[in-house]
């Protein structure tokens, strides 16, 4: 294990790894420990297209998986030569904590000379996220709005993302605070309007975004088929027990996101670099 503080930020530039292709996977094993899979193939693209590897060919670059205090470094080679660790077993790392990557190049300084300070992570058997059941449109000015959420009948969420700020799903992607504030009320809201176009739906109709949002429902312990329909309803306690029902599943998805953790690691991380 490595610690971060061994390294030195070099102030000639340091750059950033790009991370839209690039995601660790975390692999359940019956004995109780984790393990992980990272592309290699993907982060070797990455390096060459952003000219990382033209620049540094012979600088060291490092996976390091963090959980509150504990630390631990997965060795990828040099640049121009990945290398595969030959233990990818969390067997380091504080289990009852919030786990995330960070992803560090360095020269024999140990200097970094460029960085991703936070992969994306992701359970093997778990969806890219709630993102994936939303069409995203963001060519739209919404003039001072950040974000609306486009309802039809019978048709799936888009989620629209004003074109007036550049680069506007990235700059969501990679700020937890950001997607922290919008995904949970974009989810809520979807599910209400689900239970307003479950009339027409036939279980088992992969072509139908109630299909869809039924998977999602699944992974997070609930059955579309308890979600009261709003559809020629007019009792009030029905539009109570939909908001209920969203509200659970929104609490159900932050807790397995853990945003609030997120958000401190990322903090902490702020304040020691």
């Amino acid at each position: 294990m490595k610690s971060k503080s061994l390294h030195t930020t070099n102030h000639s530039g340091k750059r950033t790894i790009p991370g839209d292709s690039l995601e660790v996977v975390i692999e359940s094993s019956a004995k109780g420990i984790d393990s992980i899979y990272f592309n290699l193939k993907k982060l070797s693209k990455v390096l060459k297209d952003t000219n990382i590897e033209r620049d540094f060919p012979n600088a060291f670059i490092s996976l390091y998986a963090q959980a509150h205090f504990s630390e631990q470094e997965f060795k990828l080679g040099k640049i121009s030569s990945l290398v595969e660790p030959s233990n990818l077993s969390l067997d380091e790392i504080d289990k009852e904590r919030f786990l995330s990557f960070r992803l560090i190049a360095f020269n024999d300084n140990n200097q970094i000379i460029a960085s991703n300070e936070k992969l994306k992570v992701r359970k093997h058997d778990d969806p890219s996220g709630a993102e994936s059941l939303l069409n995203v449109d963001d060519s739209i000015d919404l003039g001072e709005q950040l974000w609306k959420l486009e309802l039809g009948d019978n048709s799936p969420p888009i989620l629209l993302l004003n074109s007036r700020i550049p680069n506007i799903k990235f700059q969501i992607k990679e700020n937890t605070l950001l997607l922290a504030s919008i995904i949970p009320q974009v989810l809520k809201d979807s599910i209400i309007h689900l239970s307003n176009n479950l009339t027409n739906y036939e279980p088992g109709d992969e072509s139908s975004f109630q299909y869809k949002w039924a998977k999602f429902l699944s992974l997070y312990g609930f059955n579309l088929s308890d979600l009261p329909s709003l559809e020629d309803e007019s009792e009030p306690e029905t539009l109570y027990k939909v908001i209920q029902f969203a509200e659970e599943v929104v609490s159900n998805f932050c807790f397995k996101q853990k945003f609030a953790s997120q958000i401190t690691q990322d903090l902490e991380n702020s304040n020691n670099d």
